[in-house]
């Protein structure tokens, strides 16, 4: 009898987190001598130095288990923000910690309300203990709307999660506007205020006693943005003491490491290195406000690291993946439904400097190698520019290109900034995960248009002439016209021209 584990339902609809891109990724995928991440939010000087040694210190004693209690750590928070100790737990990061409540607090026949698009493990972590999760859209200013968080909460509600300064957007709620929300909750919500982004705020911040004193709000603060140690996974949340004591219940023993504590316990210490942090981000943010509107992007404003932009002619996938390309990761946030943004962290002043270079030269091939019809023409264009225009996407990966044609007749097209065209008569599709480029050899699945002699699929590509343009993903092609492309394969050591079907007319 085969038997397999039975997984509940409500876990099998959970969606894996999808992290950024990563520097190696594009340094060892498209062979660049160096990349720059402008995309997690993390801190553009590193760690600070003082951290680093306390965690290389802790090393030593790695064969013992870690203080469970990260107890220096809580009373150095405590000392610092002036709060009870018994009200400060310790965690893994935020993520935890936000696991941590949901666990806590929530279960089936329960619900959590929080902002859609906002950071997304509020909805998976109420998602996953079995409860309910209620999303309200933002106001046309991408911030939080209080009213529609607040129309959604009833009896049922325990958890209101609301980060501020807002990701992906970089909003910000006054003190005022925060505690106008909590005080309108139902009677049994736990309002969760988290505060990753908070240290870069101009504004006047919550206090956290107060917070904590009114006996139903929890706020979460991170090592990983001003402090640097985004890859030590430490953070903590202060919280009124009966909640605090039910999160100490469900959390795990020995949750934040040896290494993770010691580097957190002296990046609190290292004042020379938060100020240095905080200069570098605000001219940064100040540099990119001011270069990125020439070019076409409107800035939104931000309390964060980071900043939202529209991304003129491009779509966000598009202008991401142009980006990275060059050497330079944003985060696209189009999975955040907002297809026409992205979001981008203050690096070091040359950092910046690349990304508005990079910009520029995506908007030149654009003025020179994109026709006009390729703006946005479509909801499944990839946004890649080029002579032939971009690529009808089926599937949310960057990296991997399909396409598929419909009808007797019907052609299936694929392009890509290279100026690629390949034809399959049918409805079949053609898909590979290759990220090709000019003069890239590479390897398609098995074309009858393409076969010859030898099973070899490896071939040549050389440049399309860039016309005529085919307005892919927007309908037939206009009466009369056909495309024609050059391509040729190795068959058998020598290279053998191709003729390309014609794309059919109506």
């Amino acid at each position: 009898m085969n038997r397999r584990p039975t997984v509940p339902e409500h876990v099998r609809k959970l969606t894996p987190y999808v992290p950024g891109r990563s520097i190696e990724e594009a340094m060892e995928g498209l062979g660049l001598p160096r990349a720059v991440k402008l995309a997690s939010n993390e801190n553009c000087l590193g760690p600070s130095p003082k951290a680093v040694a306390a965690m290389r210190k802790a090393l030593e004693g790695v064969n013992r288990y870690a203080d469970a209690g990260a107890t220096k750590l809580r009373e150095a928070i405590a000392l610092r923000w002036d709060i009870p100790r018994e009200c400060v737990v310790c965690g893994n990061g935020s993520s935890e910690l936000i696991l941590v409540l949901a666990h806590a607090l929530l279960g089936p026949g329960l619900n959590a309300v929080m902002s859609r698009p906002s950071f997304t493990l509020y909805a998976k972590n109420a998602l996953a203990a079995g409860a309910e999760a209620r999303e309200a859209p933002l106001t046309p200013e991408y911030g939080h709307d209080l009213k529609g968080l607040l129309s959604r909460c009833d009896s049922h509600t325990r958890l209101v999660f609301v980060d501020n300064p807002l990701n992906p957007t970089g909003a910000f709620l006054t003190r005022r506007e925060v505690d106008e929300l909590e005080r309108d909750l139902p009677e049994r919500a736990t309002l969760v205020l988290d505060e990753a982004y908070a240290d870069f705020s101009r504004e006047r911040l919550p206090d956290l006693k107060s917070l904590v004193g009114k006996g139903r709000t929890v706020a979460l603060k991170t090592f990983s943005k001003l402090y640097g140690l985004a890859g030590a996974r430490a953070a903590w949340m202060a919280a009124p003491p009966e909640l605090a004591e039910a999160a100490n219940r469900v959390r795990q023993p020995f949750n934040m490491s040896a290494m993770a504590q010691a580097g957190a316990l002296a990046a609190l210490d290292d004042i020379d290195h938060v100020r240095r942090t905080e200069k570098a981000v605000w001219e940064g943010l100040e540099y990119l406000a001011k270069s990125l509107p020439p070019l076409g992007l409107k800035v939104f404003p931000t309390q964060a690291n980071f900043l939202m932009a529209t991304t003129g002619p491009f779509t966000a996938d598009g202008l991401a993946e142009g980006l990275f390309r060059k050497g330079v990761i944003v985060r696209s946030l189009s999975s955040f439904g907002l297809p026409d943004m992205i979001r981008i962290t203050a690096g070091l002043p040359e950092e910046n400097r690349e990304l508005t270079e990079g910009i520029e030269a995506l908007l030149k091939d654009e003025a020179s190698d994109r026709p006009a019809w390729a703006a946005r023409s479509g909801p499944a264009l990839s946004g890649f520019p080029g002579p032939c225009g971009p690529l009808p996407l089926h599937g949310t990966a960057p990296e991997t290109f399909s396409a598929r044609g419909r009808g007797r007749e019907g052609s299936v097209a694929r392009s890509w900034a290279c100026a690629l065209q390949l034809f399959q008569l049918g409805s079949a599709d053609i898909a590979s995960d290759v990220k090709p480029r000019r003069g890239q050899k590479i390897r398609l699945p098995e074309n009858p248009a393409l076969r010859r002699s030898s099973t070899d699929q490896r071939i040549t590509l050389r440049e399309i002439p860039p016309r005529p343009r085919i307005p892919y993903g927007s309908g037939n092609p206009p009466t009369g016209k056909s495309c024609r492309g050059s391509l040729s394969r190795k068959d058998q050591g020598n290279s053998v021209p191709v003729n390309l079907p014609r794309f059919p007319t109506p």
